[in-house]
């Protein structure tokens, strides 16, 4: 069938047709009807008509223009003409699709149509390939007009023993484009004798339009001579690969394109066996790029069921608005995506499509644990080679994305393995003669890895662990104790008969002196069980998302001197310690430095979950009607109360992503220095550490958690029964972002770090708010937002003055102010947050996608006004009416959002990686059928 693609729901296969079609005017109408394409259009042919004029043949200048783009010229036309217009016009459609973001997952190409095919796949310049069909016209010119080629409707066996009746011909079957249908060349003489001889026989044979014949055997110099011409073309690595019609398959890196490309003037092509070799999916569309719907008929006799489309047979406002919509998609796609390039994201999507890595259903939680780090372990030895040793951060970033989406508790050991465990490692694996080796093994999966740092019997115990690490000046190793259940360490160790290693925070005493926090590393299980000294118990089991938590306890254990991570301290031969950090502030905030990589991997992976459940929600609800009695047969998104709420959580997962994207760019930026003792932070350590080791990045992940689980809850509430279900995945997201409350870092404590740094700051006055200003300036509403915090951070910063004068202690200044000072440090990060998607929205070009993000951000801003508004009212920067006209304004976004609700979940939606079944292309109830068992009575 031939249908225009929907961007998100399809991948692409772009198919290149071979010579034989008539180019004249094939962009004449496009040309004079989408007056916003011209530039390119122009641009392209402009380098072909260079490359065309300065050829041997020395065509005219402006004649490849003129044939394409005017209703002047008709077949036949001057020598290689035909040929460099026919090029041409699938470079010009390449060029368009993929300046909007359309580009093919894998490109078909037949014959001559394998030259453009490569200037797709990124191995020719568009001048590289003019110079081809260039160097092609040139190794033909001598047979021009000496042979041709016949077209017939009969099968390949058919055709061959048509062949066979007159071998003195010396004919030969040269194309077989579709089961039925096929391409005789050969002399001239011979093809006149065969048409005599055939007579009126049913099929007909018919004349292909080319000068010579092509894939004839007895073509052997010509192709010696194209080789020979085609060397000078330098050659570029593949993008994207090609299965060529000549070899049956998929050229492989390494190969000789040149020398492969000349296999086609000797021998024959097969579309359908090159077809049969696809790695097809069920969302994969063909899409023509020739001048007419030839090889979309041949792929639709070749495949049934396939999905065909020809952008140049279309009528041009067809592909305008293909092209439009898909530069959309592609400018939201970008902004979404942020420091991680396409590439990243498409690689990681691969390797998450494989069903290794789907959690099993059904499984007891001690089984699913297992599973866990089976998977575990396998994504490991698929991920790139530049996340290792994050040589290159932004895969780090990619994997938390995709992570999160396929599985909370997959996403949980990559942010303990990756994040936690090799980050250590990697921080302070300078001048340690094993921590590399340690890494090296964790990255391979050999062993898994426990981050100890947390213990159960006092809260903020990370602040002064209660284990110890004792070292023996007499040994010089070090001696691991839990003096009582108050030091249990809680951490990943439930499944205990699997090679772990742990990453173990202890005090350090040397000598009976406290010398501060410090990481050390020792296996603490192998298949055998817990090693000696050490005990774990059995799981604590957390639904939200399961994996093995449990208690660990150290019973004299003796550890070596390079289990130390002693990361630029020492104890000499004297044993005197020694740490150029000159505090245990300093140390603690240094030790603690890996959940700066989980701070990034959450805000990532939460705002991806965040984007899930927001088009999951619209999805379904775009698709549903209501039976009641008022509004029977209406789409539950035309209901305020659903549309407000959905799109209001895609307006709070679009604000979530962008802050998370900018967290990751200063989390990339800063991977370079993380081994710096001279990044280590200097500020106040009150309640937590997590302000002083980096404040933006702690709140990141403490203003998306709590958003996260708003998000999945109200999708999940909006989405009725569906939405319970735990194969729609709701509740997987929403049990994610509960975990993460707390996990990482407490959350509120996070805010209240936040906020007593900030007052120790000089503070400056925002400008006040414009009384008059629209609501829906951005102006005002970041004047309103930035009002808040600063006087909310006034507010406790005069209260902690005011009160010190007065002789009170810290606990009594503070605590009686904790409740603002929470909210100060809530009204901080989201101001960082709205300005993120302030300037991730000025980042646009005027159009559709600015549009829609402006949409989205005013939505999610005067929510927040909104929430906000008694505060507003009485502090008079907002009056009755003023308020009251909030919710007209959340209205009219909403409704503008709605009109496009399909292409935002194109845009932002995950699809079928979410393996929910309201996300898939059949209808729900087909796709929850299909994913349950049935027994049949």
């Amino acid at each position: 069938m031939s249908t225009l693609p929907q961007i998100n729901r399809h991948t692409f296969v772009f198919a290149f047709p071979g010579q034989g079609n008539d180019p004249c005017a094939a962009l004449a109408e496009l040309y004079r009807q989408a007056e916003e394409l011209r530039p390119r259009i122009d641009a392209t042919l402009s380098i072909i008509e260079r490359e065309a004029t300065q050829s041997e043949a020395k065509l005219q200048p402006g004649l490849i223009s003129d044939v394409l783009l005017t209703h002047e010229y008709a077949l036949p036309l001057p020598s290689g003409v035909t040929q460099l217009a026919l090029y041409g016009a699938a470079v010009v459609l390449n060029q368009l699709l993929h300046d909007a973001g359309v580009r093919p997952a894998m490109i078909v190409a037949q014959s001559f149509g394998e030259i453009a095919a490569r200037v797709c796949a990124g191995v020719l310049s568009i001048e590289q390939g003019a110079r081809a069909v260039c160097a092609l016209n040139a190794a033909y010119r001598s047979e021009e007009g000496r042979g041709g080629m016949l077209l017939v409707n009969l099968s390949p066996e058919m055709t061959q023993a048509l062949l066979d009746r007159w071998p003195e011909l010396k004919l030969e079957l040269g194309s077989v484009n579709a089961p039925e249908q096929c391409i005789i060349s050969g002399e001239m003489d011979a093809l006149h004798a065969l048409l005599d001889r055939y007579g009126d026989s049913t099929p007909p044979l018919r004349w292909v339009s080319i000068a010579y014949a092509s894939h004839y055997s007895a073509h052997r110099r010509v192709a010696e001579l194209m080789n020979a011409l085609l060397q000078p073309l330098e050659q570029q690595p593949f993008r994207t690969p090609i299965y060529s019609t000549v070899l049956g398959g998929c050229y492989q890196h390494g190969d000789d394109l040149h020398e492969l490309f000349t296999l086609g003037v000797t021998d024959p092509t097969n579309l359908p066996k090159t077809l049969a070799a696809l790695p097809l999916d069920k969302c994969c569309v063909f899409i023509d790029m020739g001048v007419n719907r030839g090889m979309s008929m041949c792929i639709l006799k070749s495949l049934r069921d396939a999905k065909t489309y020809t952008p140049l047979a279309a009528p041009p406002n067809e592909l305008r608005q293909l092209l439009a919509d898909s530069h959309t998609l592609d400018t939201l796609r970008q902004l979404v995506n942020g420091p991680v390039t396409a590439q990243a994201h498409a690689h990681m999507a691969h390797t998450f499509n494989d069903p290794e890595l789907h959690p099993q259903t059904n499984l007891t939680f001690h089984d699913g644990h297992r599973q866990t780090y089976r998977r575990l372990q396998h994504l490991l030895k698929q991920l790139p080679d530049g996340i290792h040793g994050f040589k290159q951060p932004e895969c780090l970033m990619a994997l938390a994305t995709h992570a999160a989406v396929n599985d909370p508790s997959l996403f949980m050991g990559c942010v303990i393995q990756q994040g936690l465990c090799i980050g250590t490692l990697l921080a302070f694996e300078q001048d340690h003669p094993y921590a590399a080796k340690w890494r090296c093994e964790l990255e391979k999966g050999q062993c898994l890895g426990v981050y100890a740092l947390t213990e159960i019997g006092r809260s903020n115990s990370h602040m002064g662990p209660c284990l110890e690490a004792v070292f023996d000046t007499d040994t010089r190793t070090f001696v691991l104790n839990t003096p009582n259940n108050a030091a249990l360490k809680f951490a990943n160790v439930g499944i205990n008969d699997l090679n772990k290693l742990g990453v173990v925070f202890a005090e350090l005493k040397v000598q009976d002196q406290r010398c501060g926090v410090f990481a050390f590393v020792l296996p603490l299980s192998d298949t055998q069980g817990p090693c000696p000294g050490i005990d774990m118990s059995s799981p604590a089991e957390i639904r939200a998302v399961p994996l093995d938590y449990g208690l660990l306890r150290f019973n004299q254990v003796r550890v070596s001197f390079d289990a130390w991570l002693c990361d630029g301290a020492n104890i000499d031969q004297s044993n005197r310690f020694h740490d150029p950090l000159g505090s245990t502030d300093r140390r603690l905030i240094r030790s603690l430095f890996a959940p700066k990589n989980v701070w990034a991997m959450v805000g990532t992976g939460l705002s991806s979950v965040m984007l899930a459940c927001a088009t999951l929600a619209l999805t379904h609800a775009n698709r549903r009607t209501t039976q009641a009695r008022i509004g029977n047969g209406t789409g539950l998104l035309d209901f305020r109360t659903q549309r407000r709420a959905l799109f209001g959580c895609l307006a709070t997962a679009y604000v979530m992503k962008c802050f998370a994207n900018d967290s990751a760019r200063l989390w990339i930026e800063g991977t370079a220095s993380q081994a710096s003792l001279q990044t280590t932070g200097t500020g106040d350590v009150t309640w937590t550490p997590w302000a002083a080791i980096s404040q933006t990045l702690a709140l990141t992940k403490a203003l998306c958690a709590p958003a996260a689980e708003a998000v999945a809850t109200e999708c999940r509430l909006r989405c009725g029964v569906a939405g319970a279900l735990n194969l729609n995945r709701f509740a997987d997201y929403e049990g994610m972002a509960k975990i993460y409350q707390d996990a990482g870092g407490n959350n509120r404590m996070i805010l209240l770090d936040a906020a007593k740094v900030l007052i120790g700051q000089p503070l400056t006055e925002p400008a006040h708010p414009d009384p008059h200003a629209n609501l829906d300036d951005v102006d005002y509403g970041l004047s309103m937002v930035r009002t808040l915090e600063y006087r909310l951070l006034t507010e406790v910063a005069h209260h902690v003055a005011a009160h010190r004068a007065q002789g009170e202690d810290d606990m009594q200044v503070w605590n009686s102010k904790l409740m603002v000072v929470a909210r100060a440090g809530e009204a901080h990060a989201q101001r960082l947050a709205i300005e993120s998607a302030v300037k991730a929205g000025n980042s646009l070009p005027p159009g559709l996608a600015k549009d829609l993000v402006s949409a989205l951000y005013d939505l999610y801003v005067l929510d927040y006004l909104n929430k906000h508004a008694a505060w507003f009212l009485s502090e008079g920067f907002m009056d009755g009416k003023r308020y009251r006209a909030l919710e007209e304004h959340l209205n009219q976004r909403s409704d503008f959002l709605a009109t496009h609700v399909t292409l935002l979940i194109e845009a932002f939606g995950q699809g079928d990686a979410t393996r929910a079944a309201i996300a898939s292309a059949e209808t729900y109830p087909d796709a929850l059928a299909a994913k349950l068992q049935w027994t049949q009575g």
